[in-house]
């Protein structure tokens, strides 16, 4: 009486690790691809495109996020892109409690993180809701 056989949990990804940012990896940051893909570009906002420093400027959000997600792993939320985890971190041009886009970091096979590309906030909170309820703060809407 009542069910004898019940269905395996699902298995939604095969390396766990791979959710949690690991700070012994070194992030190689792709910025011409970011600067000069016209997709990266049309992410970025109008006073950072406008920046006679632009480069400087993206070194320097990346860089201090970085130094971020190495004090406190939480803050790298996962999302799924192609059926392949990767990592979101926050990117603050202004205010650094406003994020305003996230940055997508790829663990290579080589022991390393890629940083290739940026998604808005919109983009980055949908992503991540296909793998569960964000509760990283940045990341929740307002």
């Amino acid at each position: 009486m009542g069910i004898t056989n019940y269905p395996e949990l699902a298995d939604y990804f095969q390396n766990p690790s791979l959710l949690v940012f690991d700070w012994h990896c070194k992030i190689n940051v792709q910025y011409r691809h970011i600067l000069e893909d016209e997709e990266n570009r049309s992410q970025l906002t109008k006073s950072v495109l406008e920046s006679q420093h632009l480069l400087d400027l993206l070194n320097g959000c990346i860089n201090t996020a970085i130094k971020r997600v190495v004090a406190n792993y939480k803050l790298a939320v996962p999302h799924c892109f192609h059926n392949q985890i990767q990592l979101l971190i926050p990117l603050c041009f202004g205010d650094d409690d406003r994020p305003d886009l996230a940055l997508v970091l790829t663990k290579m096979p080589g022991g390393y993180y890629r940083a290739y590309t940026c998604l808005t906030m919109e983009m980055a909170y949908n992503n991540t809701r296909l793998i569960a309820k964000p509760e990283s703060n940045w990341l929740l809407p307002e």
